[in-house]
């Protein structure tokens, strides 16, 4: 990839191991790039070595992200979203063995669909054991 200009470095992390740069690539336009010495593409590997050698200015010292209430909302929903779906999973597997589906993991399920319609984030239930003969 033929790099045009890049600006604005900051690590990415408090390690200092990743540079997020405004990179723009010939065809591509801007986008932010995120840059590693050990990056598994040339273009990643030069843009760290000349961000740390300050051609595109000072790398900016990481600043952590503290999360807003809209993304701790999705973030949570997502959550259980993904556990829902490994309940089905579960579910499908009692189903095979010719195990009734558990009341526990049928409250368990009913719980999380609870927390996809919560207006705020909370706990997720706790999982369940697996049943047993699945």
């Amino acid at each position: 990839m033929n790099i045009i200009t890049a600006h604005s470095p900051a690590w990415q992390n408090p390690e200092h191991t990743a540079i997020l740069l405004t990179v723009e690539f010939e065809g591509a336009g801007e986008l932010p790039f995120s840059a590693t010495p050990d990056d598994t593409e040339s273009h990643g590997r030069e843009l760290y070595a000349r961000a740390l050698a300050g051609e595109f200015g000072a790398v900016a010292e990481y600043v952590a992200q503290v999360p807003d209430a809209a993304q701790l909302l999705a973030t949570f929903k997502q959550q259980a979203r993904a556990a829902l779906s490994s309940s089905d999973v579960t579910a499908l597997r009692c189903w095979k063995a010719g195990v009734a589906f558990p009341p526990e993991w049928h409250a368990y399920c009913t719980d999380l669909r609870v927390c996809l319609t919560a207006e705020t984030p909370c706990a997720l239930p706790a999982r369940p054991a697996y049943p047993a003969g699945t």
